[in-house]
């Protein structure tokens, strides 16, 4: 895809989906809210950038689901059950659109990092959220979909942002006891993904 090309996917897909993600985390916050003019911005952005990212505006439904959860875990350190549910939905009926032989492999690459989170949560309960134990695979799945050796780099891209959040939040002086999320890091690691791999 040309640089122009790609330009062009993603202000149209920001304009099109970042007021759409930004109606979904409103509607699954605990305490709904107004998003700022800046956060506004910053979606729109933020959307059209990972899905020229991923160059597949098909996917940009799901991109703003994601997010929408990522926003949501970042106020309030939870991944709602009806966006994750929603991202898992949307991730198998593009595993099924995409054949049986990419359905198969996303299966299980999708089972294959499920067992590994359930693993980590089982040996370490307060690293993993059940909330990123329900969305990572979903993640790792659509990412096999779109080319099998990219799970591998969106675990690398996902694990440099959360060691970025964790910088961030400790220099913003919260503390060990407090929960990080991992939601933007997963979201927007994978879907980035595509730059690395």
């Amino acid at each position: 895809m040309s640089a122009l090309a790609a330009a062009a996917l993603a202000a149209v897909s920001g304009v099109a989906f970042g007021p759409v993600t930004l109606q979904l985390a409103s509607a699954t916050r605990a305490a709904p809210r107004t998003s700022t003019r800046l956060e506004t911005v910053a979606v729109t952005v933020l959307v059209g950038l990972l899905v020229a990212a991923c160059g597949r505006a098909t996917l940009a439904p799901l991109i703003a689901v994601g997010t929408a959860a990522a926003l949501v875990d970042l106020d309030e350190r939870r991944l709602p059950n009806t966006l994750t549910a929603t991202f898992a939905v949307g991730t198998a009926l593009t595993a099924i659109d995409a054949g049986a032989s990419q359905a198969g492999s996303a299966a299980a690459v999708a089972a294959l990092v499920l067992v590994v989170a359930l693993v980590m949560k089982a040996a370490h309960g307060e690293v993993l959220g059940w909330g990123d134990i329900k969305l990572l695979p979903s993640l790792a799945g659509l990412l096999a979909v779109l080319d099998p050796p990219l799970p591998l780099a969106g675990l690398v891209c996902a694990t440099a942002l959360l060691c970025v959040t964790v910088v961030l939040f400790t220099a913003a002086g919260h503390g060990r006891g407090d929960t990080v999320p991992y939601g933007p890091a997963l979201v927007v690691g994978a879907f980035a993904a595509p730059l690395v791999g």
